[in-house]
């Protein structure tokens, strides 16, 4: 079916569905604006080319759609991608795929669907352009349950969701510091190496510093205040720290702008200092390879796998951890 005319302006307002197994819309016009609604579900199809941008409207793939943009798009910050999750298998997920280049903004809205529970490590690809620029704003429907959410993941030619383990930001409500630019790759870098020769000077077997360095780290927009997750080697931080900013120590091999505290695997961050109202991102990715190596998150505690982290506080792997990992890997 098509709907338009190539020689003349469509403008959207309602809602045009390919909700049917074999079932192809075309929506075409000399320019389409969408303030309404493209969908495709149930194993229909809608391409579109000549999408106006930005869209401020919605683009909804259910279960077993494709929506195809032949085109370049962007995403209004008002503008909504919706995208249904059955499973990992093709046709039982949405997908929406772009010729172009796409730039991403505005809000992306997730749905589980047809029963399906995902599990840690599950990856799910939701889109496809030919290039990529800027991040979704927003992520709703992100938690899965109460230890495990959804991490977009960001490529140069798609966007996946991968389902892992979050550490999550405890804070208590007060005015975040001013925020701070995002984590450039030579400082993210150097500070994962650091976190490896923590956990190596703690007392690591060396058989296991290859396992660490195979680890792929990206950078997402996460919300509900998640400050990273990790599903198999792959680990997701936050790109603002749940809005706090993130503590990137300049020199991470001591703790100078820390004082000890009770406990002498965690320290508590000096006033004035840069760390303070930060969240530590030695402590955070310390925490995520722990979950590399093998060890789970504590629902409570106060040591570096413990599920809830707050800002200006420093956590170092114990022996306890150490043991931990020990007993993981068989390694005594």
């Amino acid at each position: 079916a098509i709907v338009g005319n190539s020689s003349l302006p469509l403008i959207n307002q309602g809602t045009i569905d390919a909700d049917a197994a074999g079932q192809t819309i075309s929506v075409i016009g000399s320019s389409v604006t969408n303030t309404g609604t493209l969908a495709a579900n149930g194993g229909g199809a809608l391409n579109t080319s000549g999408l106006g941008s930005p869209m401020a409207g919605t683009l909804s793939a259910g279960v077993g759609g494709v929506i195809s943009i032949n085109d370049n798009l962007t995403i209004d910050p008002a503008g909504v991608v919706n995208v249904e999750l059955g499973g990992a298998a093709a046709g039982e997920l949405g997908l929406l795929k772009v010729s172009g280049t796409t730039t991403l903004g505005g809000t992306l809205s997730l749905d589980l669907a047809g029963g399906y529970q995902p599990a840690s490590g599950d990856s799910l690809k939701i889109m496809a352009f030919a290039s990529l620029a800027g991040t979704f704003a927003t992520v709703n429907g992100a938690n899965i349950s109460a230890n495990l959410v959804w991490a977009p993941v960001y490529d140069a030619q798609d966007v996946a969701l991968v389902a892992g383990a979050p550490q999550l930001a405890s804070v208590s409500g007060g005015p975040a510091p001013p925020f701070q630019a995002g984590l450039q790759a030579p400082v993210l870098r150097y500070l994962e190496q650091a976190a490896i020769d923590r956990w190596m000077s703690a007392g690591l077997d060396p058989r296991l510093a290859a396992l660490l360095r195979s680890v792929d780290i990206s950078i997402a927009h996460l919300g509900n205040d998640v400050l990273a997750i990790t599903a198999g080697s792959r680990i997701v931080l936050s790109d603002d720290a749940d809005g706090y900013g993130w503590f990137a120590d300049p020199n991470p091999q001591d703790n100078a702008d820390f004082a000890p505290t009770s406990n002498d695997h965690v320290f508590a961050a000096l006033a004035g200092a840069g760390s303070a109202g930060r969240f530590d991102l030695l402590t955070v990715l310390d925490h995520e390879l722990g979950h590399v190596l093998g060890l789970a998150d504590q629902p409570t505690g106060d040591d570096l796998m413990a599920q809830m982290l707050a800002p200006g506080i420093r956590r170092v792997p114990s022996e306890a951890d150490l043991d931990a990992v020990n007993g993981v890997d068989g390694i005594r």
